[in-house]
């Protein structure tokens, strides 16, 4: 056995495919539905709260403005009453009341 020679350490690039590319994130969203809650939501968007089931929700019917939309389709919330609880996709309901807050 020869002590002088280094082991042979192989590097491997991962290469990603066009799934992991365009296909869901680790919370199943694909990144088209994310663009389309974006575009539908943009910040400023004014909606009413018609249902979130969270032990601290705001009530029903609260009013808020979206700040932005997450990576995972997410609304975040300035909501009137003060809370900046999220809109969770595919789990809470909210609807626009207007346009945009300026």
């Amino acid at each position: 056995m020869n002590r002088n020679k280094q082991p042979v350490v192989r590097v491997y690039a991962r290469v990603a495919t066009r799934e992991q590319i365009t296909g869901p994130n680790r919370f199943d969203i694909h990144r088209e539905t994310v663009a389309r809650v974006r575009a539908e939501f943009p910040p400023g968007t004014r909606v009413e709260l018609v249902k979130m089931d969270d032990l601290q929700a705001p009530p029903i019917g609260t009013k808020g403005t979206v700040l932005y939309v997450d990576d995972i389709a997410s609304l975040c919330m300035r909501w009137d009453n003060g809370s900046s609880l999220h809109v969770a996709y595919g789990e809470d309901v909210v609807r626009k009341i207007g346009g945009t807050e300026e």
